[in-house]
């Protein structure tokens, strides 16, 4: 009927309407899976798993689509999925499960800027945990005193682990001047961006850190180099040592 046309249009299968499943491509499966959930003008949609057969470049896209025919259709979405960039790029609100109980539930960005834990911090995105004495609006660390997010500030004081993002860490040729020095010791190259590990702190207490620069700088492994640190930290009243290992895209 006319209603099943319209939808088809809706999901971007106009004209595929006559066609059997198996002459439709995985992404228009899923297209036709989605239309079929919305025929019924559903107030509340579950996905689970949805886009986990495609392909990286087909999943992108269709993921996109399936995001707006959702916003389109007015119906709550409910999406269940293992893939972190996934939830960020797509949901409104993102609820981290872990151990069966959900450790947090806010934006993408709340959860990247105000992690609940570190542990969590590592979960969404690529982590510099480091040892720090905390003092309620700034921490001291081997990098210098750094400031603490605003509303992170729980009234921590003394040992604290400090979250810093490898995007904050600056990475100078000039090694005169505050922050640390350090050794480059590999580097991962992503096209649009350069991920950098770089040992740092002492030749007691070795640190390793990630620092993510713009993918137009080339550094040798070898390279000797001085770190800082732009904008705000975040403190845990816990030491690196509990906390869960950085995560690398």
């Amino acid at each position: 009927g006319p209603e099943v046309l319209d939808l088809l249009e809706r999901v971007g299968l106009g004209g595929l309407g006559g066609r059997y499943p198996h002459e439709l491509s995985g992404g228009q499966q899923q297209r036709v899976a989605i239309a079929r959930a919305l025929a019924v003008e559903p107030r509340i949609v579950l996905l689970d798993e949805p886009f986990a057969a495609l392909d990286d470049t087909l999943r992108a896209s269709v993921r996109d689509d399936v995001r707006s025919m959702l916003a389109d259709s007015g119906a709550t979405t409910i999406l269940v999925t293992h893939d972190l960039d996934e939830a960020l790029s797509i949901a409104d609100l993102v609820a981290v499960m872990r151990r069966g109980r959900i450790a947090q539930l806010g934006t993408a960005e709340d959860l990247y800027t105000h992690p609940c834990d570190a542990e969590l911090a590592a979960m969404v995105g690529g982590t510099n945990l480091i040892e720090g004495s905390a003092s309620g609006s700034s921490v001291t660390t081997f990098l210098g005193a750094l400031a603490v997010r605003p509303n992170a500030i729980e009234q921590i004081r003394g040992p604290a682990t400090v979250l810093v993002r490898p995007e904050q860490i600056r990475v100078h040729e000039d090694l005169v001047g505050p922050g640390a020095l350090g050794i480059v010791a590999s580097t991962q190259f992503h096209g649009h961006d350069l991920v950098l590990r770089i040992t740092t702190g002492s030749d007691v207490h070795p640190v390793s850190m990630l620092a993510r620069v713009l993918g137009d700088r080339c550094f040798e492994p070898g390279t000797t180099v001085r770190l800082t640190v732009t904008g705000t930290a975040v403190v845990f009243a816990e030491t690196p040592a509990d906390a869960t290992p950085e995560r690398t895209e």
